[in-house]
């Protein structure tokens, strides 16, 4: 059986995109067939050569005319977005538990600035030799019930209000996951009960060690 032939179109240069096709014929035995049986095997290859090239061509084509909309569509997206209403409203930043423990905290810490709702990718770096994309993406999303800082804004506590919520297997990993994460920067993580808010004294002598 001889070698298969190939064809090879030239380049076709479609905007900043080239294209290059090679196709391959391929070997059918005809040593039986009839003349009139060889002629149509040959007739559909030739009819694939042409027919194959042409619809690559057409995707390639279609591929970019859609790009192209999608990036016009971006752009009247973003321009609408400086010009029209967005649906968005001011929530607020703390559940009425929250609000509680957030007085509490203020007041029993007047010598330290407690901020509520932090991201941890915020209060978290990741050290020299580590992807920092890839660590920083499984934190992303967790955040802080409230992060107690001296003068210069260095983390002494994160405090954290659990509900019943946080009785599901996963916020319990989640909540591990948050823990450990903190924990291994030298941050102190501390747990309250929602229905078990300390009082002042409470609050000093767990944030602050103070007997």
């Amino acid at each position: 059986m001889g070698q298969p032939d190939s064809t090879t179109l030239p380049r076709e240069n479609v905007k900043k995109y080239q294209c290059r096709f090679v196709l391959t014929r391929i070997p059918i035995k005809t040593d039986n067939m009839r003349p009139a049986g060889k002629r149509r095997v040959l007739k559909m290859q030739n009819l694939l050569q042409v027919i194959i090239p042409f619809m690559l061509i057409i995707g390639v084509i279609s591929g970019i005319v859609e790009g192209m909309k999608d990036q016009k569509k971006g752009k009247r997206t973003g321009k609408k977005f400086l010009t029209g209403d967005l649906p968005y409203y001011a929530k607020q930043l703390m559940t009425e538990p929250e609000q509680i423990l957030f007085i509490r905290l203020t007041g029993a810490l007047p010598e330290y600035t407690v901020m509520g709702q932090v991201q941890l990718s915020r209060i978290l770096g990741v050290k020299d030799g580590y992807n920092e994309y890839e660590w920083h993406n499984k934190i992303n999303r967790m955040s802080a019930d409230f992060v107690i800082c001296d003068d210069d804004t260095n983390i002494i506590a994160v405090i954290e209000l659990d509900d019943r919520s946080h009785q599901r297997e996963s916020r319990r990993k989640a909540d591990e996951k948050k823990d450990k994460s903190l924990e291994a920067a030298g941050i102190k993580v501390i747990r309250w009960n929602v229905h078990r808010m300390p009082q002042a004294w409470k609050i000093r002598k767990d944030v602050l060690d103070e007997d």
